[in-house]
């Protein structure tokens, strides 16, 4: 179960050799969709955690992922060659599913790409926070910083607790609710039932792409790694809502209000875009 979060907090799925790393790697077939991370499973009761993808670290992307759901029941699968369909094996039984951007439909059930994992930005505080897994799946919160995770440390602020997921982008923490609002193109929020709101959240981690090639961001906290295309790896951190540090590189990179691209401010105004799921 350690993989599992591991696996998780490294994609999150993910998690992760970048693909530019593994250019150079014989017999590696690099397949740009990810589908590792947790999934709302429609109808899931708020005390089940949620569905999860993983891989295992040597396997080649796309190949040797496990599932398991919000029952914890664990099964293996594999993505088709055509990033379209996903087939897992549980308990002996083959199934199907029709991979749509963010949901995985099989038949039976709809699985949703959780989109309430990530960092968030307290619009009267300014204090960070984010929401992950933890190792047997279930959703928790917990303040961070620029070197990640604050344990154990004293202050003000919510304290690592667990959340229930009331519904795909509402859940309660502490007898309060929130929901996550997302309009098309522009950054999220979540608003809480007392009337805070929150700038979020900021996920950066997975594969992007610059000029045809392949990069790779990894994320923990505000804390964030940069792989571009020619393997070279910087740290670096979330600066804020709209932008982001790459230190090794001494460079400073804006996010767009989407989060889906980052325009470095270097000579050229490179932009990295991130890789999507495929769908309609």
């Amino acid at each position: 179960m350690r993989e599992r979060i591991f696996v998780g907090l490294l994609l999150l799925s993910c998690w992760f050799t970048c693909p530019a790393l593994a250019q150079g790697q014989s017999g590696h077939h690099w397949n740009p969709v990810d589908v590792t991370g947790s999934w709302y499973v429609d109808g899931m009761r708020p005390d089940q955690p949620p569905a999860f993808i993983g891989t295992s670290p040597n396997s080649r992307r796309g190949e040797g992922l496990f599932l398991t759901n919000e029952q914890g029941t664990t099964g293996a699968g594999r993505l088709d060659q055509g990033n379209r369909s996903l087939t897992a094996t549980w308990n002996g039984r083959t199934v199907t599913a029709r991979l749509n951007r963010d949901t995985l439909d099989w038949g039976e059930s709809r699985w949703t790409r959780l989109r309430i994992l990530g960092l968030y930005f307290d619009d009267e505080s300014g204090a960070t926070l984010e929401i992950v897994p933890d190792e047997r799946g279930f959703l928790y919160l917990r303040p961070t910083d620029a070197g990640g995770p604050q344990r154990g440390r004293g202050g003000r602020g919510p304290r690592p607790a667990p959340i229930r997921l009331l519904a795909e982008d509402v859940f309660s923490f502490q007898g309060q609710k929130a929901m996550l609002v997302q309009e098309r193109g522009r950054s999220g929020r979540l608003v809480w039932n007392d009337g805070r709101t929150w700038t979020g959240p900021i996920w950066l981690q997975g594969q992007w792409m610059f000029n045809g090639q392949y990069c790779e961001i990894r994320q923990e906290g505000r804390a964030v790694q940069f792989q571009n295309e020619n393997g070279d790896v910087s740290e670096g951190l979330i600066n804020g809502p709209n932008q982001v540090i790459a230190n090794g590189w001494n460079l400073t990179g804006k996010l767009s209000p989407n989060r889906t691209h980052i325009r470095w401010r270097n000579p050229t105004n490179d932009v990295w875009e991130r890789i999507t799921l495929p769908g309609q």
